[in-house]
């Protein structure tokens, strides 16, 4: 209870008591009291009440009004430290205002701030003030200034801290024609094409920015960049806008220097204008008639309004993994057929405009040994050409690995080039056309190729069947020319031809043949000579095709045939279908 109630309760009862008094009197003695007496009582009332009246004065005097027997102080104070700078990436030249502001306290007393700054060496800044609210510092060289603040009140304090990065900026508008090095302390600026001549080394964490219609260009040998980062400091090459296409790319246009790496890279907005009819990308590597690598690892390559890395012929990627191709206009590789297999599959082509490897036909694989991995893309193959595998080089598709034929392509295995497509059951590969119609593409040529390693195994190969090659049948898999040549099927499915499932000729062999699926095709599903037909097996299926019948060719027989006054002797073959069709010529 309060004490200003209690005391009013006190006061209530002593009237009520002094009351009854008067009344028992008047009862006890009506008429009777003497004035003396009747005198007395009243001076001793009046006694009283006055006493009673001090002693409320003194409690109001002496008491507040907290509960009777409550200690509550006040609770101890709370401070927590925080400041802010701006601007929060400075360079140099900045004024950096350090606010306060944002610190709390509570139960309000007075407010004291204490801020200290350690300067990177070769700096003379100095604190505008060292104990207000608001600060502010110049920042006059390029590093780290560290900044401290306390903040007191009330006698309790907490503290704040912050390492503030200031940079440098400089302007790159001159050829780079002797060694140089560019530093993470300085942010730079490039204002023109710059041809590189000397080794341009790019320290990790550095920041090159690249104005519209700019890039780099390594026209020589001697010309190399060294761009090598780490997870921790990657390296940007950006443009100066967050735009595709901003700048033109980073081109090395005859520099096959051993020294050329990408490491820990992030190269973006570039793939504008194309240089010298040599492609368009973030990176450009080789002309067409010059030789070009770089190494190009951990890296992410973005954003390009073209491709995110364009390869031209005879040119490499020497060391090229752990990257990320992605958020480019175009597909994320552009390559020659002889340099795909130096991608890896450790590395991202997804989230592009085009999710797909491109592959420029018309190089051959000559006399090498290469695989094509199966990426998280496919590779699409350009039209019009073929991928030839000549001269004893061996071409293995792996596992899971998907090609796309544009119009009329093929696969031309030529003197005794070889194809090892080996799926798995699991991971089938697939040859197929970039349309699905039946005849899109030409198909698989083994032309003039007995080589042993020859094979395709848990395949399918489906929508070719497209022209003929050099008269000699077409089809989605077409067996021999003129010279032996000699492939392994099995377990695999044909289909969508346009022409026949498989054409073998005179020449040819299926050494292997077992386990396939050979269907919907639009000629019979296979056409062969005689003399192999025993090379087909009953565990085949060979039904569902326009034509459900294995067509057989009979017979070689020459032929005088004179026309105009003129003798032109014509050698063919003579075919027969099991179902006693009449005899064809061969085209």
């Amino acid at each position: 209870m309060k004490i200003d109630v209690l005391i009013g309760q006190l006061f209530k009862n002593k009237l009520k008591e002094k009351k009854l008094i008067i009344m028992n009197t008047r009862i006890d003695n009506p008429g009777n009291l003497e004035n003396s007496n009747r005198t007395s009582f009243l001076r001793k009332s009046l006694s009283r009440l006055l006493t009673v009246f001090v002693f409320i004065g003194l409690l109001f005097v002496s008491c507040d009004d907290d509960p009777i027997g409550t200690d509550d102080p006040d609770p101890e104070p709370e401070v927590e430290a925080s400041f802010t700078a701006d601007p929060e990436n400075p360079s140099i030249g900045d004024e950096v205002t350090l606010n306060a502001s944002g610190s709390s306290v509570t139960n309000n007393g007075d407010i004291e701030y204490s801020w200290t700054l350690n300067t990177p060496e070769g700096s003379e800044a100095e604190l505008e003030s060292e104990t207000s609210e608001v600060t502010s510092f110049p920042a006059d060289v390029a590093g780290e200034f560290n900044v401290n603040l306390v903040v007191t009140a009330n006698g309790a304090s907490d503290g704040a801290a912050e390492s503030i990065n200031v940079t440098a900026e400089e302007e790159i508008s001159s050829d780079i024609s002797d060694d140089r090095t560019l530093s993470s302390d300085v942010t730079y600026f490039v204002t023109d094409e710059i041809e590189i001549t000397a080794e341009l080394t790019i320290e990790p964490g550095t920041e090159i920015y690249f104005e519209p219609g700019t890039g780099f260009e390594l026209p020589e040998m001697s010309g190399a960049i060294i761009a090598d980062g780490t997870e921790e400091e990657p390296i940007l090459f950006s443009g100066t806008s967050e735009q595709s296409g901003w700048w033109n790319g980073i081109y090395l246009r005859e520099s096959g220097n051993a020294l050329n790496q990408l490491n820990w890279v992030t190269v973006e907005y570039g793939g504008g204008e194309e240089f010298f009819q040599s492609g368009s990308g973030n990176v450009i590597v080789g002309r067409s008639d010059e030789t070009s690598s770089i190494e190009i690892t951990n890296s992410t390559l973005r954003h390009s309004e073209s491709y995110g890395v364009w390869v031209n012929s005879d040119s490499n990627l020497p060391g090229f993994e752990g990257n990320t191709i992605t958020e480019n206009d175009g597909a994320p590789v552009n390559m020659p057929a002889n340099s795909i297999h130096q991608l890896d599959a450790t590395s991202n082509f997804t989230g592009n405009d085009d999710d797909y490897i491109f592959v420029r036909s018309g190089n051959d694989i000559d006399a090498v040994d290469v695989a094509w991995e199966n990426l998280n893309v496919d590779y699409r193959i350009s039209g019009d050409d073929s991928i030839v595998i000549t001269d004893g080089g061996l071409l293995t598709i792996e596992p899971g690995a998907t090609l796309k034929f544009e119009s009329s392509a093929y696969i031309d295995l030529d003197e005794q080039g070889g194809l090892v497509a080996d799926g798995t059951q699991e991971e089938q590969i697939v040859f197929t056309g970039t349309t699905e119609q039946a005849g899109w593409w030409n198909g698989i040529y083994v032309r003039e190729s007995t080589n042993p390693q020859n094979q395709l195994n848990w395949v399918t190969v489906e929508y070719g069947g497209g022209e003929e090659f050099f008269r000699s049948g077409s089809g989605n898999v077409i067996v021999a020319r003129s010279e032996n040549a000699s492939i392994n099927i099995s377990n695999s499915t044909i289909r969508q031809s346009d022409n026949y499932g498989v054409w073998v000729n005179s020449d040819g062999d299926l050494p292997v043949f077992e386990g396939n699926t050979v269907t919907e095709n639009e000629g019979a599903p296979v056409s062969m000579p005689a003399s192999k037909i025993h090379q087909l097996d009953a565990t085949s299926s060979f039904m569902g095709n326009d034509d459900d019948y294995i067509f057989v060719r009979s017979g070689m027989k020459s032929m005088m045939m004179t026309s105009r006054g003129r003798t032109l002797t014509q050698t063919t073959e003579l075919m027969a279908a099991t179902a006693l069709r009449s005899p064809t010529a061969l085209r």
